[in-house]
Order: C-alpha cells, then sequence, then structure tokens
C-alpha cells in the first residue's frame, strides 16, 4: 500500500484553507498531522481534513458543533469497524 504525505502548503493550496485554520484544528485535536511539527499530512489526514471543508460547506457549523459532529463521526466508524470485525469473527 503506498502511503502519501504531503505538506500544509499542499492542503492550503488545493482546500482553499489558511495554514491558521489547520494549526487551530490541530490544537483542538480534530486532526492529527502524521509530524505535527513539520507539519506533514497522510491520507488519513487529508480525508480528515476534506470531511472537515465538506461538513463546513454544507451546514457551516461553528468550531465546538464541528468537534462534537467530527466526535460523533468517529463513533460511528469505530462502532461499524467493530460490528464488521464481529461479524467476521462469526462467520469464519
Amino acid at each position: 500500500m503506498l502511503v502519501e504525505f504531503v505538506e500544509i502548503h499542499y492542503i492550503t493550496e488545493n482546500y482553499g484553507i489558511s495554514e491558521l485554520e489547520i494549526q487551530e484544528w490541530i490544537q483542538m485535536k480534530i486532526i492529527h498531522p502524521f509530524d505535527s511539527v513539520a507539519l506533514i499530512f497522510d491520507k488519513e489526514d487529508i480525508d480528515r481534513i476534506r470531511l472537515i471543508c465538506e461538513l463546513k460547506n454544507q451546514c457551516d457549523p461553528n468550531l465546538y458543533s464541528l468537534e462534537v459532529i467530527l466526535h460523533l463521526i468517529d463513533q460511528l466508524n469505530y462502532l461499524y469497524k467493530k460490528k464488521m470485525t464481529s461479524f467476521f469473527d462469526w462467520y469464519a
């Protein structure tokens, strides 16, 4: 599996968000860069940033609401993966 890493300037140029906004998301712990010192992001980080941008464009939540929405999405993803793992354990 090929893992792609990008620097922050790639994200700011391609997603139209500022470096300051990304750093705010990092401080809020709603994104977790692969390397928080050099601000290098992997595919999972980019997917998360894309999701945040979509949420902001569709419903323009404030930062607290965005944090809650992302937490709920994370919980749903966890439960889905857990359920699928349980299904495969049962099926095997």
